[in-house]
């Protein structure tokens, strides 16, 4: 006969429970803005990069797939069909001609407003039922969350293997 299972810390159920949470949440915040960007002729992959953009224009493509969390090869497909939907540019750095940055096409910049208009009326739906106060306190958590979890040094598979 088997040993019984180890019970779990106390607190650790509500702990697991955040987790998963937290993971579902940002997934079907995700899926419903895709659906909208879609109707924009977006990817995913494609309207990250253009928000990335639009925040820091003329990034170089490491920089900008070290932000979005994927890999160099994975960047350079998207920026591919990127640049040739019109979308983004590449243009050589002028200091280092080894390296290009990305920097938006003005169709682009054209979509812009639609897109951070389509989120905020997303916002306004997500977070209809929640008061200021908890509002406030969710950003508190979330931020006090996110500063332990940096402070961990988490990496990601490309910065475990160097690329």
């Amino acid at each position: 006969m088997s040993d019984p299972p180890a019970a779990m810390p106390e607190g650790a159920d509500t702990r697991i429970e955040i987790g998963y949470g937290l993971a579902d949440v940002s997934h079907l915040m995700r899926v419903a803005f895709d659906q909208r960007m879609r109707n924009m002729g977006l990817t995913t992959a494609t309207w990250r990069v253009i928000v990335w953009l639009s925040r820091q224009d003329g990034q170089t493509q490491a920089a900008l797939a070290q932000r979005l969390e994927i890999s160099r090869v994975a960047l350079g497909e998207t920026i591919d069909r990127l640049e040739k939907s019109g979308h983004v540019e590449r243009r050589a750095d002028p200091a280092d001609r080894r390296k290009w940055r990305v920097h938006l096409t003005d169709l682009s910049r054209d979509l812009l407003p639609r897109m951070f208009e389509t989120s905020a009326e997303l916002q306004d739906a997500y977070f209809q039922d929640f008061s200021e106060a908890e509002l406030k306190q969710l950003q508190s958590s979330l931020t006090r969350l996110r500063a332990r979890l940096v402070g961990m040094k988490i990496e990601t598979p490309d910065e475990e293997s160097g690329k």
